[in-house]
């Protein structure tokens, strides 16, 4: 099936990027095209920006030449579902003009639908009622964006919302796949309903770089809206601020991606990867190194029920980049998000959580850190049978520190940490609520006067529906003690008192 796009010529400007674009008309074709057939070289220092974006224009189906190297001088982009694969082997796109706010590669997908709801809706539900619903069908993506901010905002603009997609349309109802997460009041409360059109990339074997390590204080790659996406064995290098933005995408899967950012302290974000409120993204069997955090899950509206497993991330010891680096984490809205059996080295932590529901189990981190684990802020924080060690030089201070602005629960459960040179819980928040430690074990070397303990608070802390349950500390040096700051005198607490 055909369809007929228009260019015109000059710059199209699409959520402040620019793309490179051609001045014709053209039928967009399922068949396989090369960007050699538009003019490019692949061997050669001369630019080919204009026949890779004309390759990526006239078909859904792209194949760059194994080995290439393809130097683009302005940001490329597509707006159609497309396929990029290669003849064998890795193909290198660099992007030689280092400008501020540009980005190598953009997968754009436009707005079809622009409305507000007109009714309430509770979570629970699958179907919302809006103003109008022409441009959206059945398999399109919709985002719900609310007014009201998210229940542990602290930035000032981190809103509720979510990303759903459409099952079906019915006059003003538009039903989805899986129910509302969160319920929203169009008394007190404005809910924008933004549609976009059922979009899919798959991209395999490309990598993109500039020459050097740059801060364009954009993603080197782009990914919008798109729907049941496959990057597989994609690299991103020398883009300080990030590698992959996936931006509120659905069902995203990525694999065996490679990024070495050259990420620098100045930096505040320097992530390999980052979901950016979407819905169900899985990243596997990837590598980062030079990054501030090799996958992190946030949003203006919360990141959902991502996975990130098999991935090793490794960055210098604690301290050398921006605060709050870590091997992986969920930077502000995230809910419902699974880190499991990844490997993280040094970092100031090696997982940081910053939201509601996320479990992080089954893990290793080894190196220099402040702790393996850090909570934020949120709820609902599961840490469960990870392992810290530090065979390959280096200790942490603690197993987990909680952060001053952390007021939820979080619990421990057959943990394993050797060697620890403090405590194993460090407390700063004078909002926790519960913990719970059961069958958590750790070697400490303890050199200061004081003991190193099982649960430290820095300040007073009453807790309730507290549970510690047979837990072992391992004092290779120094003394240990049970507890330290915190009220445990609840009766909703069950302290056993071991350690």
């Amino acid at each position: 099936m055909k369809s007929i796009h228009k260019w015109t010529v000059g710059a199209l400007v699409v959520c402040g990027f620019q793309f490179a674009t051609m001045d014709h008309t053209f039928a967009l074709t399922d068949k396989a095209v090369t960007p050699e057939q538009y003019g490019a070289n692949g061997s050669d220092n001369l630019p080919d920006t204009a026949a890779l974006q004309r390759a990526f224009n006239a078909s859904k189906n792209v194949v760059l030449k194994g080995g290439a190297t393809y130097y683009i001088n302005k940001p490329l982009s597509v707006d159609h579902t497309v396929k990029i694969t290669t003849t064998g082997g890795k193909v290198n796109i660099v992007k030689t003009t280092m400008r501020n706010k540009e980005v190598a590669f953009t997968f754009h997908n436009a707005a079809t639908l622009n409305t507000v709801m007109w009714d309430s809706a509770k979570k629970g539900q699958n179907y919302i009622v809006v103003y109008s619903t022409k441009g959206i069908q059945p398999g399109d993506l919709v985002h719900l964006k609310s007014s009201k901010l998210w229940k542990w905002d602290n930035r000032g603009y981190l809103s509720k919302g979510e990303l759903l997609r459409v099952s079906k349309v019915e006059k003003n109802k538009i039903y989805f796949e899986t129910p509302l997460r969160d319920s929203y009041y169009v008394t007190g409360e404005k809910v924008t309903v933004t549609g976009y059109e059922d979009k899919q990339l798959i991209m395999e074997n490309v990598s993109f770089s500039y020459p050097q390590p740059f801060n364009s204080n954009k993603p080197l790659v782009l990914v919008e809206a798109a729907t049941n996406s496959k990057l597989e064995n994609v690299e991103v290098r020398n883009s300080k601020t990030l590698g992959i933005l996936l931006d509120r995408t659905y069902k995203t899967t990525v694999n065996k991606m490679y990024a070495n950012l050259g990420t620098t302290k100045d930096i505040n974000s320097g992530y390999g990867i980052q979901d950016y409120g979407g819905l169900y993204t899985q990243v596997t069997n990837s590598y980062f190194t030079n990054v501030r955090r090799g996958i992190d899950f946030s949003g203006v509206t919360p990141s959902r029920s991502g996975y990130a497993a098999h991935n090793t991330a490794v960055g210098p010891v604690r301290y050398t980049l921006a605060s709050g680096n870590s091997g992986y984490g969920t930077h502000s809205t995230a809910e419902d998000i699974l880190f499991e059996n990844n490997t993280s080295v040094n970092f100031n932590y090696g997982y940081i959580s910053r939201g509601d529901r996320i479990t992080i189990r089954n893990n290793t981190a080894y190196g220099t850190m402040t702790a393996m684990v850090a909570a934020s802020y949120g709820d609902h924080i599961n840490v469960y049978n990870n392992f810290y060690k530090n065979d390959k030089g280096g200790n942490a201070e603690q197993f987990l520190r909680v952060v001053k602005t952390f007021d939820g629960n979080v619990s421990l459960r057959h943990n394993y940490a050797g060697v620890l040179t403090g405590d194993f819980v460090q407390n700063d928040s004078p909002y926790l609520k519960s913990l719970e430690l059961n069958r958590n074990r750790a070697i400490f070397i303890h050199k200061a006067s004081n003991p190193a303990y099982l649960i430290k608070s820095l300040g007073s802390v009453k807790l309730e529906n507290t549970l510690t349950q047979d837990n072992l500390m391992t004092m290779r040096v120094g003394k240990k003690a049970f507890s330290s700051g915190f009220n445990l005198t609840s009766n909703t607490n069950k302290i056993d008192w071991k350690y």
